[in-house]
């Protein structure tokens, strides 16, 4: 007589096949979480490198405000349009005025 056990590795079977999509399913996260940081990095790192444009562009300019500001460039400049400098202006004075109750 012969006993026949068709459920005996059931479970054992069951097991290895949870395992296996548990390990499927933590692979696919772990992927897709590694390609989201990644590509977080490369955005930071493009961002790092526009801002260091920027600064590089922002001196220029500054440069290139020096250069027309620069005093000894401005005096010819006012001289042909007949502007002279002002040793004593008046709008730093301070002029008392009169209030109402004084009247």
């Amino acid at each position: 007589m012969t006993i026949i056990k068709p459920h005996k590795n059931f479970a054992l079977k069951h097991f290895f096949i949870s395992l296996f999509a548990l390990l499927a399913v933590g692979g696919g996260f772990y992927i897709l979480e590694y390609n989201s940081l990644a590509s977080e990095r490369y955005e930071v790192s493009e961002l790092k490198q526009a801002v260091e444009r920027a600064r590089e562009v922002n001196a220029d300019l500054k440069n290139a405000l020096y250069e027309k500001l620069d005093p000894s460039k401005l005096k010819p400049l006012a001289a042909a349009s007949g502007l002279t400098i002002d040793r004593n202006p008046e709008y730093l004075t301070f002029s008392s005025w009169r209030s109402v109750s004084s009247y």
